[in-house]
């Protein structure tokens, strides 16, 4: 009987112990192995990781996503395809800085692009420009020359080619364009793609082939981009402004150009 008593208050001591450290602690920290193990010695007397009982986590213990099933069959087939395969002579954005977000769409709006440029192929121009952002959709343009090589542009009217290229993407309704302290292209800034090429379809420019194909690709990467965005339309005239000069272009951000003459 003295024996369970006693067992009885060592447990309840335990409680009372435990129980003050957690309201001395928040909820949930990340401590590093060092401040761990003084939480333990600190904390609690129980064999095994303390800090699972105190609601701290260490770096360590914080689980990686779940491989998916259809990961692990790629992986599967990828290691019986190349079974000598050296992980480290493979890319991967976990070990390595210089990367960004692109939409898994990306090569179908490259080549609608490509189709709406009329034989003066503005993709590079554009992937280089995207290439430049960190997601913020903005580029300041300060190595002009630099830009148009990566853009697969050479020779003296390197730079002239791709001013070119770029402006036709502004047109395209792709980019704005804001003058600035290197000349008329200073600042870009990059519209949703997505909303750009609706807005083509829906003015009868980009083919409902190339359009379905497209939708079909976002149900696949699990998109709505399509769904969600409406085309942006221009802003009705003011009957009671002044009247501007003929040929003048009205548009929204991010819609191709469109060309109205005013009575």
């Amino acid at each position: 009987m003295d024996l369970l008593f006693n067992y009885g208050i060592s447990e309840r001591q335990r409680y009372r112990s435990r129980s003050q450290t957690r309201s001395a602690l928040p909820p949930t920290l990340v401590l590093p192995g060092a401040v761990r193990n003084v939480v333990r010695r600190a904390g609690s007397p129980k064999p095994g990781p303390p800090h699972s009982n105190l609601g701290i986590h260490t770096m360590a213990d914080v689980p990686e996503k779940p491989i998916r099933k259809i990961q692990r069959q790629k992986l599967s087939l990828r290691a019986s395809l190349w079974p000598e395969l050296n992980e480290a002579d493979l890319w991967h954005y976990k070990k390595t800085d210089g990367w960004l977000t692109v939409p898994r769409a990306m090569p179908l709006l490259l080549r609608i692009m490509d189709n709406l440029s009329k034989g003066k192929p503005v993709s590079s121009a554009y992937f280089d420009l995207w290439c430049r952002t960190f997601d913020e959709s903005f580029v300041i343009v300060n190595k002009a020359r630099e830009m148009a090589f990566y853009s697969g542009f050479t020779g003296e009217r390197a730079e002239r080619t791709w001013a070119s290229r770029i402006k036709t993407l502004e047109d395209l309704g792709f980019i704005g364009i804001k003058d600035g302290p290197n000349g008329p292209i200073s600042y870009v800034l990059i519209y949703n793609p997505y909303r750009v090429i609706r807005g083509h379809y829906a003015a009868g420019h980009v083919p409902q082939g190339t359009y379905n194909a497209l939708k079909q690709r976002l149900i696949e990467i699990g998109a709505q981009d399509l769904d969600q965005a409406e085309a942006p339309k221009a802003e009705a005239p003011n009957p009671e402004a002044p009247k501007i000069e003929a040929s003048k272009s009205v548009r929204a951000p991010g819609t191709p150009i469109v060309r109205r003459r005013l009575k």
